[in-house]
């Protein structure tokens, strides 16, 4: 299994890179007839939950790979389980549950009005397996991930507050951008009052958090319980100390 998870991580961590290489090599935009929406997207793309999560994403993937060298030339210690839990941290509290609101939510909106979210002009800049990359497999591979590698979750208090410190750093973010310049980074916040707003993303955080508590469940059901892999990883670090 081991061999397996270092060929995975490795391999989807290149398709990523990929992706971001795409990304950065955006090319000439001349061509490319301005409107509201593109100016929007070439000033404040950093700002869009898709870009912050596929960052999280590559960090998660750098982490496991790094874990994954260290344990070849090192062996198994202290510092690798450590990165090993970081990781999982990111993976089971931000990869997957943001990862499955942002897929679902991005293609609900693109077959009912694609103009709202990803205009055929934006396909100009962002080839469509690029889209993908981080709207479809951005969800696809952590999946594959999780159920081909065992993955330690944390008690349910720290993915409470890991996912309430990510999607309140965006809500501020969100509502920064609001305050500071007077638009929405989406549409979709034009049609509702700051009440409402606020509203929908409490409603998206609890949302968030139901998809952890699915994934968790998934992951005891179809493999080995996240419990006992703790007990086990704790087991062997106090071993590796001792």
């Amino acid at each position: 299994m081991a061999v397996n998870e270092k060929l995975l991580h490795t391999s989807i961590y290149g398709y990523y890179l990929a992706v971001l290489c795409r990304i950065l090599m955006v090319g000439d935009l001349t061509g490319v007839s301005s409107n509201t929406f593109f100016d929007l997207y070439m000033r404040f793309n950093s700002r869009f939950l898709t870009k912050w999560t596929f960052i999280v994403i590559l960090i998660y993937y750098s982490s496991m790979v790094l874990s994954h060298f260290l344990n070849l030339i090192f062996g198994e210690s202290k510092s690798s389980y450590k990165l090993r839990r970081f990781a999982d941290a990111l993976f089971t509290t931000i990869v997957l549950p943001i990862g499955m609101y942002i897929t679902i939510g991005f293609w609900i909106v693109y077959h009912i009005d694609r103009d709202l979210i990803f205009p055929i002009w934006l396909e100009e800049i962002i080839p469509g397996w690029v889209n993908h990359g981080v709207h479809t497999f951005n969800l696809v591979l952590p999946l594959i991930d999780l159920f081909l590698v065992k993955h330690t979750f944390p008690p349910w208090s720290e993915a409470v507050y890991y996912s309430a410190l990510y999607c309140g750093s965006y809500t501020i973010c969100l509502f920064g951008t609001y305050f500071q310049h007077g638009f929405w980074l989406y549409p979709i916040f034009e049609k509702m009052t700051l009440f409402q707003s606020i509203c929908y993303c409490i409603v998206i955080y609890i949302l968030v958090l139901v998809f952890h508590h699915i994934v968790k469940h998934a992951a005891i059901k179809f493999g080995i319980s996240d419990m006992e892999i703790q007990q086990k990883e704790k087991n062997h670090c106090s071993k590796k100390v001792s």
